[in-house]
């Protein structure tokens, strides 16, 4: 499936933010990085990468980062081209890579 053709899945049903999706993992564990967190987080990664910038804030302000979390918003270092560019990573869940890059992985 292409990027394009699960936004358009994932704006019917954006996904929860991480927090939600996985309340007893915490920010920092490796889970992020394989098996279903992977696959959230990078759910998450195409849902930002893809929606208005409005759209972007209407979750934000519905999901506000918890005790724990902050920060993790700012993350998503869009550069105006859809791109997210690459970040120092505080937290496990925040491997964000180039578009370009993870279409080769997935």
């Amino acid at each position: 499936m292409t990027e394009e053709a699960l936004f358009i899945e994932l704006q019917k049903n954006p996904p929860a933010p991480p927090w939600e999706a996985f309340p007893g993992m915490e920010p920092s564990s490796l889970g992020w990085r394989m098996g279903g967190g992977e696959d959230h987080t990078y759910k998450l990664y195409v849902y930002f990468a893809h929606c208005t910038p409005e759209e972007r804030a209407a979750y934000m302000a519905r999901y506000p980062e918890p005790p724990g979390w902050e920060g993790w918003y700012s993350d998503f270092d869009l550069d105006g081209s859809t791109r997210i560019r690459r970040r120092p990573i505080r937290h496990a869940s925040r491997h964000w890579f180039r578009r370009t890059d993870l279409a080769s992985r997935w």
